[in-house]
């Protein structure tokens, strides 16, 4: 379809000769028209032409000024319209823009005239244009400019309510909406589409894509040619398709939960989020769907969501059901009990039944601790309860640790402790103030103080107290160290290079040696043992070193294994491992040589058996030595409870019980644990899932198999 506006500029162009037999001419300050010399308008007027200043006929119309009006007047000074108009302009071959001033502003509103001086287009509009047969015209209301179209007949097809309106074809409209989508309808409004995203029209259709997805309707009716499903449409003769992968969504004990066509799938919450070509689409868990391009999920919790809009930059907190709790802010965030919303730099709370607690908003909120919320007003901070009322008043300097019955509070510049019923069980008076599960730890101007949850003071010192789990360490000086019991009890001065608690023994290390002490104090193993180093042994007992040689000692101190050995692994299953001249083997607990030190890798024990490599095989041995899977793979990984993932030198991989009963030869190209005793097995280049016991539970029809959160993906490519 040739632009009407193209045909407008040659038109004007073939009346270049006319226009040059006729010239405006002036006399006594009024201006007239002569053709050859001839006088064919006296000079009457104020000025002829445009309102631009530019004299130009439009077929036999040329505009006319007088008495402060514009008016339109023919070569054989015939007036067509009244001087009338702000401004008159050619507009195209048959039609003259003109505009008038609105009665309360000075704003300017357009129309149109034929050339037979007939309104055919009210003068009521900010702006007109040539839209494909017909005309798009605007209004303007509060700084928005919005539009609407009339058809070659002049009739009011859409009013100016749109961002924008496009004559695609002769048939349809595009109408953009206030959320910047796009719906296309037939002029004559007999179908209309639904909301889309883009649009592009080829000479089979329109091809749509709403939310990532692509479908092509017909030009003439709007009927569906190709659903909304796709991933990409060519438009090539004939049209080709392109599918999206399919998901399926299995719960981890295989119960499938739903099934989706899209490019990846992720979880947040109870949403299960979809994208395609970018866009994305919310599932909530009651089976609903979600979708909006500007929208982005942040989170997902019980029956609500967390919604950024990508254009405001606002956020959005509402249910999976669409009811809005608030809406427009500027920051919103979850700590797992309370919903946290900012508007205009104050912060407000919501509690999970979408409730809000606070009538007056805080200039600062922080994450709740066993229900309370820290809040600060000003300079002051106070707490809330779980109904959003202080509960101890908003006056203090900082709030610290909330335990599970005090909380530390700086008051008046120092640190003190109160219950939640605003009572001071340890009063303002440290500089820094630490709060365990066990005890408290203060310090003031240099002076240290254990205290227990009651306030009694247990332990006081010139050193710093470092806490740890289950001891505390003193450090003087920066580098002498020595330790405390968490009840106070001291049980090595500052004078030890090193110092720690494994179990229930103490350490300390002194010039390279080490002493070991109960949880009393007492000396077990004192520093001329020559021990030079401590480590977990496990079950009831400890690994030492002494002479460059590693054995065992019991909890008691006592020596269960002489130092004999190159290195130990600890004991799990009565059994651990031990190198000795080159090689690996194994002893139990009464140091009884299970398996000679002939392997170049032991693992742990665990359920009764361990992984071993000889000669470069791996293999699986019992506690008595015997190897239940021989020692002829080149890599087994142990499946916790459930067996073993064998590797085969041909680089396959099968599967053997935990018992050491190889159930699957090798024979796939990967084994990967997933949950529960299911396994993603990969054969041929095919994804299934089998149990630990061979047994296939889902069949070998995917490209991959993954597990996120509580759920496993098994994604499937499309049969073309």
């Amino acid at each position: 379809m040739v632009s009407r506006s193209i045909l407008f500029v040659i038109y004007m162009m073939t009346q270049y000769f006319c226009i040059s037999q006729i010239e405006v001419f002036e006399k006594n300050n009024r201006v007239g028209l002569k053709s050859e010399g001839e006088e064919i308008i006296p000079p009457i007027y104020d000025k002829l032409g445009w309102s631009k200043n530019e004299f130009s006929l439009l077929g036999e119309l040329t505009g006319y000024y007088f008495h402060n009006g514009w008016g339109l007047v023919n070569i054989k000074n015939k007036p067509i319209s009244d001087p009338i108009y702000y401004s008159v302009e050619p507009f195209d071959s048959s039609h003259i823009i003109v505009s008038v001033k609105g009665r309360f502003s000075n704003r300017l509103f357009y129309g149109l005239i034929d050339q037979y001086g007939e309104m055919v287009i009210s003068s009521s509009y900010f702006q007109i244009e040539i839209e494909g047969a017909g005309y798009k015209v605007a209004s303007y209301e509060n700084g928005s400019v919005r539009f609407g179209y009339i058809d070659d007949q002049y009739n009011l097809k859409k009013k100016p309510l749109y961002r924008e309106v496009i004559q695609v074809t002769n048939q349809i409209l595009a109408l953009q909406l206030e959320n910047y989508n796009w719906q296309l309808v037939t002029i004559n409004e007999d179908t209309r589409s639904s909301e889309i995203d883009h649009f592009d029209v080829v000479e089979d259709g329109i091809i749509v894509r709403k939310n990532g997805k692509y479908g092509v309707l017909d030009k003439i009716d709007l009927s569906e040619i190709q659903p909304l499903e796709f991933k990409s449409i060519n438009p090539n003769q004939p049209v080709e398709v392109e599918y999206f992968p399919e998901w399926h969504i299995m719960s981890k004990n295989l119960d499938s939960t739903a099934s989706v066509f899209a490019d990846s799938v992720d979880f947040r919450g109870g949403v299960t989020v979809t994208y395609c070509n970018g866009a994305q689409e919310l599932i909530l868990n009651n089976g609903s769907s979600f979708t909006n391009s500007q929208v982005e999920l942040k989170m997902g919790h019980e029956n609500f969501m967390l919604l950024k809009d990508l254009g405001s930059e606002k956020w959005k907190l509402s249910k999976y059901d669409g009811t809005v709790i608030v809406q427009n802010q500027d920051s919103i965030f979850h700590d797992g009990m309370y919903f946290f919303t900012q508007e205009n730099e104050r912060w407000n709370v919501y509690n999970r039944f979408g409730r809000k607690l606070t009538l007056k908003g805080y200039d600062e909120l922080r994450p709740s601790k066993n229900g309370y919320i820290p809040a600060r007003r000003d300079k002051y901070w106070g707490m809330l309860d779980f109904q959003g009322q202080p509960i101890l008043g908003i006056k203090f300097d900082e709030i610290g640790k909330i335990g599970d019955r005090l909380t530390l509070v700086k008051y008046i510049g120092d640190w003190g402790a109160l219950d939640y019923f605003g009572s001071w069980k340890i009063r303002p008076q440290f500089d820094s103030l630490l709060y365990t599960k066990e005890i408290l730890i203060g310090e003031h101007q240099g002076i240290w103080t254990i205290l227990n949850r009651s306030g009694r003071q247990l332990f006081t010192s010139t050193s710093e107290l470092i806490y740890h789990e289950d001891y505390i360490e003193l450090i003087h000086a920066d580098t002498l160290h020595g330790l405390v019991s968490l009840n106070g009890n001291s049980i090595a001065n500052p004078r030890h290079e090193e110092v720690g608690k494994i179990r229930n023994l103490f350490f300390t290390k002194t010039g390279g040696r080490l002493e070991i002490l109960d949880e009393s104090g007492e000396l077990l193993i004192n520093k001329n043992h020559g021990i030079t180093s401590f480590e977990e042994g496990g079950n009831d007992h400890f690994k030492i070193q002494k002479d460059g040689k590693f054995g065992f000692i019991d909890s008691n101190g006592q020596i269960k294994i002489a130092n004999r050995y190159d290195s130990v692994k600890i004991f799990n299953n009565e059994m651990a491992a031990f190198y000795l001249r080159g090689g690996w083997g194994y002893i139990n607990e009464i140091e009884e040589i299970v398996v000679q030190p002939n392997l170049t890798y032991a693992s742990n024990f665990d359920q009764g058996f361990s992984i071993g490599q000889i000669n470069g095989f791996f293999g699986v041995l019992d506690k008595k030595g015997n190897w239940k899977i021989s020692p002829k793979y080149k890599q087994i990984s142990h499946i916790p409870k459930r067996g073993y993932v064998l590797l085969s030198q041909d680089n396959l991989y099968g599967l053997a019980d935990s018992e050491g009963q190889v159930i699957l030869t090798p024979q796939f190209q990967n084994v990967e644990e997933v949950s529960g005793g299911l396994l993603v097995i990969n054969w041929k280049g095919k994804f299934g899932i089998m149990d630990d016991q061979g047994h296939r539970r889902v069949p070998f029809d995917y490209v991959s198999i993954e597990q996120k959160g509580d759920y496993l993906l098994l994604k499937k490519l499309p049969d073309y």
